[in-house]
């Protein structure tokens, strides 16, 4: 097959271990990362963007894309109301096993929906960092009930089978526009992939005007050639010393 337009396909990563870390750094011009909310997502952007200096690369040369659902709503009570008939008491059943093959040692199956969560349930931080499998996950879900955020097992299920540990934000578009604009002033992230939430169809209608008018989602307008590559529409340029040249030519 003859190569496309731009040479060899966008380097994409996801992973927040170290090792995922410096694989992007050195290489990836993408990456996809659970970040539950804006702290967490500010210290890891700033410590990829740090390792990729690092490494002998522009922090610019790669997006860092976190995972986001959006549950929009005329009004805030309307978001959240959405947001709750997302999933069935069945679904919250299946949520409860499911969470055992990211956090192994924790067992809830002895707990009603309406029931608390004790912390004491969830492995040690350090026992999850020595497992080196599924930390990120096991560990946004620690703090979730450290937090108190989370006080009863029906919203902490509700939070993992949606989100698995990714930004969901609820509320009105003028809201999640603001949210969306804080993320990446704040140096959070440099744009969102969209996993579900509400229909694309409200997306598109209620919230991508905000953006644009923000100047954070592109116009037709003024897009530049839609036959631009993926890789030119992201402004991203791969690490991989070998493949420069394809790139340059």
């Amino acid at each position: 097959m003859p190569p496309s337009p731009q040479r060899f396909p966008v380097i994409a990563q996801a992973g927040a271990s170290e090792l995922g870390i410096e694989f992007a750094a050195e290489s990836a011009e993408v990456v996809f990362v659970a970040s539950p909310d804006l702290p967490s997502g500010q210290r890891y952007y700033e410590k990829l963007k740090s390792a990729m200096v690092a490494s002998g690369r522009q922090p610019d040369d790669l997006a860092v894309l976190p995972g986001i659902r959006i549950y929009l709503g005329d009004t805030v009570e309307d978001a959240q109301a959405a947001y709750r008939a997302e999933l069935t008491d069945l679904d919250l059943a299946r949520a409860r096993e499911a969470i055992r093959y990211d956090i192994p040692e924790l067992d809830l199956s002895d707990l009603g929906f309406d029931d608390p969560v004790p912390l004491e349930r969830f492995p040690t931080l350090d026992d999850i960092e020595r497992r080196g499998r599924r930390v990120s996950r096991a560990l946004i879900c620690r703090t979730w009930v450290e937090s108190g955020e989370y006080v009863n097992l029906r919203d902490l299920m509700l939070r993992y089978a949606t989100s698995f540990g990714h930004f969901q934000i609820v509320g009105t578009a003028e809201s999640a526009a603001a949210t969306i604009e804080e993320w990446i002033d704040k140096r959070a992230a440099d744009g969102f992939i969209l996993l579900g939430g509400s229909s694309f169809e409200r997306i598109q209608r209620d919230l991508v005007p905000l953006l644009r008018r923000r100047g954070i989602f592109r116009d037709p307008a003024t897009e530049p050639d839609r036959a631009a590559t993926l890789r030119q529409r992201l402004g991203t340029t791969p690490g991989l010393d070998h493949h420069r040249h394809l790139v340059v030519h």
